[in-house]
């Protein structure tokens, strides 16, 4: 059984200080028992692993990699090929606390779903050997569309990305550097620039576990305080889950599954 966990869940499967210690230990062993293949998204580590405050600095002052990887003179004329993509030196990296909690999820056997934003940062701590795997390049792309396919859906729907690209809007960015939005934003925008990096990276999140294929998503999210603004929002998981056959449980309805599953003989954890 494939799962990907939202970091309100895998968080508390590796720390012993969870709240409800019963059901991440079960969840533990289903894992160690390869009961469950566990997943996490790139998208959400990277962009959760921001504090809230310096979000919006961060966004203000970051510009996406341009190289050029190739070059040629043939008389007055250059030829050559420009490189675009994220400067993850500038990524500020995760905080000590998350990097450990990461870092026990991989030993636990955790692997990490590949994010398709070109010019975004990556945190730095995430090493390509605990990626998820594709067999050829036209695999990735294949997975890629079918990643956008479902973000551009959910960000329809008012929720992933949506605020946050309206926030932009709204201060007339229309590309990185977001100096002026900086200077201008208040302490409220500030936090509502912050709320709409949490919203994206969840309409991520949930397009990637879609796109990779993978049985369940597995949040404690309750959209209480996002209401329909957020991709967990009752109404807005319905309408993905018609479409794309997305399916979201608790963590305590992983646990009840998965003892089902024990119960049956020659059960296959698909």
């Amino acid at each position: 059984m494939k799962v990907t966990f939202d970091s309100n869940v895998w968080e508390n499967i590796v720390s012993p200080d969870s709240d409800k210690p019963s059901v991440y230990e079960s969840l533990s062993r289903d894992i160690c028992n390869n009961v469950i293949e566990p997943y996490f998204c790139e998208i959400a580590l990277s962009l959760e692993s921001i504090f809230k405050s310096d979000r919006l600095s961060h966004t203000s002052t970051y510009k996406p990699k341009i190289e050029v990887v190739t070059e040629e003179f043939d008389g007055n004329h250059f030829h050559g090929v420009v490189g675009f993509g994220p400067d993850n030196d500038a990524h500020p990296g995760m905080h000590p606390a998350l990097a450990f909690k990461y870092s026990k999820a991989v030993e636990l056997g955790f692997k990490v779903i590949t994010m398709t934003n070109i010019g975004t940062a990556r945190a730095k701590e995430i090493q390509d050997k605990t990626k998820v795997n594709f067999s050829s390049i036209d695999e990735f792309w294949a997975y890629a569309d079918r990643l956008n396919e479902c973000s551009k859906f959910i960000e329809s729907l008012g929720c992933g990305s949506s605020s946050y690209h309206k926030l932009v809007e709204h201060y007339g960015i229309k590309m990185s550097p977001y100096k002026r939005l900086a200077q201008m934003a208040s302490k409220t925008e500030i936090k509502k620039f912050a709320a709409s990096v949490a919203e994206w990276a969840d309409g991520d999140s949930i397009s990637a576990h879609y796109a990779f294929g993978n049985d369940y998503f597995c949040t404690n999210d309750q959209a209480r305080n996002a209401g329909s603004q957020s991709v967990f929002h009752s109404d807005n998981l319905r309408l993905v889950a018609e479409k794309f056959g997305v399916q979201v449980i608790s963590p305590e309805e992983l646990v009840n599954l998965t003892k089902h599953l024990r119960r049956i003989p020659n059960a296959r954890h698909f």
